[in-house]
Formats: C-alpha cells, structure tokens, sequence
C-alpha cells in the first residue's frame, strides 16, 4: 500500500507547478465564460433588432441611412473606433437591415466639418424637392403645356436685415436636380463613436443649420491653410508666407505707432472741446452664421460610448476589464439597439452634459492638441457651442417608443 502510496506522490506536480496550472486553467474558465456571455448577450441584442429588418417597406422607400462618425483618440490610432465598432456595433445594425457609411475623421475638426455638410446637403435636398414637386404639379384641364427650358434655380434665405442672401442651387439645371432626387439620399440619422467625435458633430450640425451658403466646401487639413491660400493667390507657398509676414509687421507697425501719436496728442486733446463721436461702422455680413436656424433639417444623434485607456497606469484596469467583456457588450448594445429600432427622444440637457463631461475626460492633458480648426481656433472639441434655439430641438434615441 505504501509503494502505490508514493507511485501516485511521484507523479503529482509540485506545489509550484499546480498553482501555476490551477491560475491558468482558472483564468481560462473566467475567460471562456465571458466569451459565452458575450455571445449570448450580443444575440439576444441581434434577435431583438431583427423585428426591424421583418418589418414590411413600400417598394419606392429607401431603407434607413445612418453616417457614423469616428475619430482617433487622443494619442492613439483610428483603428481603436473603427474596431469597436466593427466588435459590438455592426452585429446588431446588420440584423436590422440598416444602411450605414462609416466616416473615418483622422484630423480634427473633421468630423465637425462633415457634420456640418452632412446638414448642408439636407437643407439642398428639402429645397430640391420642394422646386421638383412644385414643378411636377399637374396642370388644370385644357391647360396648354409650354414646352420646358432647363433654367437655372434660384434660392435665397433671409439675412440678418431681412435683406435677401444667396444660398445655393443657384445655378443647377433640373436635369441635375433630378440627378440628385435620384442619387443617395441625404442621412437619416448621425452617429458617432466616442465622445469627442460626437461633440464636434453636434457642434458642426449646429453650425451647418444656420449657414446661408449652402454651397459644398472642402475640408482644408490643419496645417495646410497656408497651402490653400497660396493657391488661392496663384503664388507658392514661400512666397505667400512672405508676404503674411509682411503684412503682420506691417500691422504692428502702425499700431506702434498709433500709440504714440495718441501719447503725444493726447495732452492737446486735453484742452480741446470733445469731438462729436464718429458714426457706427456697419458691421460686415458673415454669410455663416447669419440667418434663422432651419431647425427641420437636424436629424436625431446619438453616441456609441468608447473609452481608450491608454498608459502603464491604466494596465491593472484594463486586464481586468477584459475578463469582463460582457459588462461592454451589454452597455454598447444597448445603445446600438436604440439607434437601430428608430424610436426618439427630445435631447435633455444632462445628455449634453455628460457628453461634454465624457469628451473632456477623454481629451485629458492634451486639449490644446485637439483644437477645432474648422471654423472656430479658440474653442475646444470638448465644449459644445450651439444656439438655445438648435438645442431645444435636438433629438436623440431611446429604447422606449413614444
């Protein structure tokens, strides 16, 4: 009995080495399990998104378009939105048969700049319809048709003054207005993956709501201003930076100057009789920002959380968060199952909140890198700049139906 006593001794592991074995064959049970909880949470989030791709759609409608925008967070690369998207998001979306364009941002301000085109070509989009359905209007019986010259259309908005401004179509034909009816329609709804993308997206809607030139702009990289310009000019770009430095010392020459004329005047103007004040200047029309917001054009918006933790200190964290996966695809697939079911809420101002609080958090020590370039210099990415009247009328999504 005690030589099979000792054989089985012998063949045991030491107590170093089962340990080791019982760590590892535990944490790959933690793991496993939370790989299967996964699973089974992101399909019951995909069987409950299906109902919309069951449900019956005329054969003219278009399904429903969704612009997602991504940008890399501070620090790291665009891969980490675009992965967590691909991980917890699109599983759901494609159960319900929705159609949606990712918009990889890599430059900031980008996503704020597409934002705002994104609503420019709504408000194209309602006008073009509107003229094509006026014109399409049958005529009354015994009504001669005249026969049909292609004519430019013309729109405009009302300025500041009630005075008219342009805004655009001006110059498109109605064979490519009914190219654009034709075309992709404008998207349904906006999205965006983190925090700090969906702050410059909703300021970027915000700003594209009130301009008056609907004309399409082109996004100019930071950094390539000057490059711009000298093209503007017809001048390179050395040249260009020449003449700015120029006028900069220029500037501050007469400036330098102005100060000490006004020292050396100011004891005669002293003795002088008050002048009478000069007139107000008119202050010039900014075609961006004046006019009433077309509050109609703003679609609902969300955001899909995503927190990148990066750095040596974050690293306990995150090995611990990733035995626990499932807590992620619980929190994100809910919000990706709002979004894919279409049904809306009035935007609360704690939602505005905590989105400005999350973009911040997630900016940390590097907000004077992540400035906003598109139209403002001096405003970060993580504070939202919008009139109370846009913000009134925000919506987001919820899984509630209302």
């Amino acid at each position: 009995m005690s030589s099979l006593v000792q054989s089985v001794k012998s063949k045991l592991p030491s107590p170093k080495a089962a340990a080791f074995w019982g760590t590892v064959f535990t944490l790959v049970g933690i793991k496993a399990y939370d790989k299967r909880e996964c699973k089974r949470i992101q399909a019951e989030f995909c069987e409950r998104a299906r109902v919309k791709a069951e449900e019956p759609m005329p054969v003219s409608a278009k399904p429903r378009r969704v612009e997602v925008y991504m940008m890399p967070p501070p620090g790291d690369a665009l891969y980490k939105p675009v992965e967590h998207f691909e991980d917890w998001v699109k599983p759901i979306w494609d159960a319900a048969a929705m159609d949606y364009d990712l918009l990889k941002c890599r430059h900031a301000g980008e996503a704020h700049h597409r934002a705002r085109e994104a609503i420019k070509m709504r408000r194209r989009f309602a006008l073009v319809e509107a003229e094509t359905k006026a014109e399409a209007a049958t005529p009354g019986a015994g009504t001669p048709v005249a026969p049909r010259v292609p004519q430019p259309i013309q729109t405009v908005a009302q300025g500041a003054d009630g005075e008219a401004a342009p805004e655009l179509l001006a110059g498109m034909t109605p064979e490519q207005v009914m190219m654009m009816l034709l075309g992709r329609p404008p998207a349904d709804a906006l999205v965006a993956i983190g925090p700090l993308a969906f702050t410059e997206m909703l300021n970027g809607a915000a700003e594209g709501c009130a301009m008056v030139d609907l004309r399409p702009q082109k996004f100019v990289k930071p950094g390539d201003e000057l490059k711009e310009r000298a093209t503007a000019a017809g001048i390179t770009e050395e040249e260009m930076k020449l003449i700015e430095e120029e006028e900069a010392a220029t500037a501050a020459k007469v400036a330098e100057d102005a100060v000490k004329i006004k020292e050396l005047v100011a004891p005669i103007e002293e003795d002088a009789p008050p002048a009478p004040a000069p007139p107000a200047a008119e202050k010039p029309v900014d075609l961006v920002t004046i006019g009433e917001p077309d509050l109609a054009a703003l679609p609902a918006m969300d955001w899909i959380p995503h927190q990148n933790r990066v750095g040596w200190a974050s690293i306990p964290g995150r090995m611990v968060r990733w035995f626990q996966q499932r807590e992620l695809a619980a929190a994100i697939g809910e919000h990706a199952l709002r979004i894919a079911l279409e049904h809306e809420r009035p935007m609360v101002p704690a939602d505005l909140a905590a989105a400005e609080t999350a973009a911040t958090e997630a900016l940390g020590g590097k907000e004077n890198a992540m400035r906003r370039t598109a139209s403002d210099e001096s405003t970060s990415d993580a504070h939202l700049v919008m009139d109370e009247r846009v913000t009134a009328v925000l919506r987001t999504f919820t899984l509630e139906q209302h």
